[in-house]
């Protein structure tokens, strides 16, 4: 049976997210140097992801780089500017995050595959370390992410995300909980096994490794509702 608790509707009830509705991103169409810094505008319908253990942090996005090495042909190191020469892919896919909410929204950005395209990983390589900005490591497994079609995104509605929102770059993952892909992403490091001597993010928030969804009633922000998750993988039906 499934249940709904009042306190899940309110991201003020947990350290991770806050309804920051007053900070503002910049859009798609500059990029200026301060792009991680907040203004005083509405940004996104959905609240910010600050995480009290890992506070997110401020980037330049002159001096940020996102890169790719480990068991790959070809290790590589794209620039922010370079990622946008990538062509813009847009998903209209529900987030389903692991403190009582979901939602929907044209996410930007691009596809995880065109970059292993490009990496050229190894017939060894099964699993993708990720790391951010803050130090931050998780662990995803390849094959599921290319067949996943797993979105590096810069953006949603032409707005960057600022680093309240885990700019500038966040792995989203739409089967699983959100946790499974970081924010702040900056390295992808493709290896053959998982390492249990790595702390990895899930683990030390005290979630399952695997990231899996279970059955609940959670808040849909785009819906502006309580609605049921009633199986695992990703929401389809609203």
């Amino acid at each position: 049976m499934l249940t709904f608790r009042k306190r899940e509707l309110t991201p003020q009830c947990t350290p991770l997210f806050y309804g920051l509705s007053h900070l503002n991103s910049p859009t798609l169409d500059t990029a200026p140097p301060d792009a991680g810094l907040p203004e005083l505008q509405q940004p996104f319908p959905w609240p910010a992801m600050v995480d009290g253990e890992n506070p997110p942090l401020p980037f330049d996005l002159n001096s940020w780089q996102l890169e790719i090495d480990g068991l790959v042909a070809e290790p590589k190191q794209y620039t922010f500017a370079q990622l946008r020469d990538f062509p813009k892919i847009t998903q209209n896919r529900r987030w389903i995050t692991a403190m009582g909410w979901t939602m929907r929204a044209p996410w930007e950005g691009v596809l995880l595959q065109h970059l292993l395209d490009k990496a050229r990983p190894s017939g060894e390589a099964n699993f993708i370390l990720q790391e951010s900005i803050t130090g931050q490591k998780e662990y995803l497994p390849l094959r599921e992410a290319q067949n996943q079609r797993v979105l590096l995104a810069y953006g949603s509605n032409n707005r960057f995300f600022n680093f309240l929102y885990g700019g500038p770059l966040v792995a989203m993952v739409f089967n699983r909980y959100s946790y499974k892909g970081l924010a702040q992403l900056s390295r992808l490091t493709l290896v053959a096994e998982q390492d249990p001597e790595i702390k990895i993010a899930s683990e030390t928030r005290g979630y399952s490794r695997d990231g899996e969804v279970v059955p609940a009633l959670m808040y849909a922000w785009d819906m502006r509702t309580g609605k049921p998750v009633k199986h695992s993988g990703e929401i389809t039906e609203y």
